[in-house]
């Protein structure tokens, strides 16, 4: 997992998940909400990033090296 999201990757979930871990203990209705919109912005940017490559060719291409 790491090399697929790097460094900075990790430490971005980390907060993530460290902010809804704090909205969670206020209250749990609202981390449930703030949760499932995080869920759906992901699967949206994964979607658009996912066809942008395929408009440049880049989709399905085998790894080099």
């Amino acid at each position: 997992m790491l090399q697929r999201i790097g460094l900075v990757g990790v430490f971005g979930l980390l907060v993530v998940v460290a902010g809804l871990g704090l909205v969670a203990w206020e209250s749990p209705v609202v981390a449930a909400g703030i949760a499932t919109m995080v869920l759906g912005l992901g699967i949206v940017v994964q979607s658009v990033v996912s066809r942008a490559l395929a408009q440049f060719g880049l989709a399905g291409a085998p790894p080099q090296g």
